[in-house]
């Protein structure tokens, strides 16, 4: 769909349906808000992460410019950097949930314009080249109707003018739910799950997900994108989970 109708559209249906907090459904006419359609209240509640974050996994960290931490010392993974919202809890929990429902793409939307809003500066220091989402197998999409990683995605390449490529990549096979799996077996499950069509000779690419958990997904992707030629592959992801 072209931008300009993309944006017309979305006046109008702001002019239709005044813009509401996709957190707790409170009329935003009235307050100022950033790029997130989010009340000043749930902003509050939100567990975003103020301070330094591990280069590797995106966990807090106490000192800036962590290489890795507790929770990822030792693991090998093929991407080289994560930029996390921030904890997997409340109303962050809350709304990745809601994201993945089709009715509520809004809070993907939402999750996606907040990324920009609080990582934006972060994520175009590291200098992306192509944004990809995590894809869905077409039977579960067929099912959800919607892939919140890839709204996720689309909003932050919109805002960070960068490119985004939804059909680059795509799963091979219809792997079992990994919040269903046992972390020692996650990776094993994703292994050449993943397929990349094209070239992504010298491409450095973002790549979108809603939650980093073991890393065992985006290990997957990113192994499939350095295939293909990807120089380099960074994850962003709204939320970041220890469970």
């Amino acid at each position: 769909m072209p931008p300009l109708f993309t944006t017309w559209r979305e006046n109008l249906l702001a002019l239709a349906f005044p813009p509401r907090c996709v957190g707790c459904e409170c009329d935003l006419r009235d307050e100022a808000v950033g790029l997130a359609a989010l009340c000043s209240v749930c902003r509050e509640d939100l567990t975003i992460y103020a301070g330094p974050q591990c280069h590797k996994c995106g966990a807090p960290v106490v000192f800036a410019g962590a290489t890795e931490c507790p929770h990822c010392a030792g693991d090998f993974w093929k991407f080289e950097t994560t930029f996390a919202l921030g904890q997997y809890d409340g109303l962050l929990r809350h709304l990745v949930l809601q994201a993945k429902k089709v009715l509520h793409e809004d809070a993907a939307r939402a999750l996606g314009d907040l990324i920009v809003e609080v990582r934006g500066e972060s994520l175009l220091e590291w200098r992306p080249t192509h944004n990809m989402a995590v894809p869905m197998h077409w039977g579960r999409r067929l099912w959800r109707q919607t892939n919140s990683p890839e709204v996720i995605g689309e909003r932050i390449a919109r805002g960070l003018g960068i490119p985004a490529l939804s059909r680059a990549l795509s799963r091979k096979r219809y792997t079992a739910r990994q919040a269903l799996s046992a972390p020692s077996v996650r990776r094993r499950n994703l292994r050449k799950a993943f397929a990349v069509r094209g070239n992504l000779t010298g491409a450095r690419v973002l790549l979108v997900d809603d939650v980093l958990t073991t890393g065992a997904t985006a290990h997957s992707c990113a192994a499939a994108l350095k295939d293909a030629g990807a120089e380099a592959v960074a994850v962003a992801v709204a939320a970041r989970s220890f469970t």
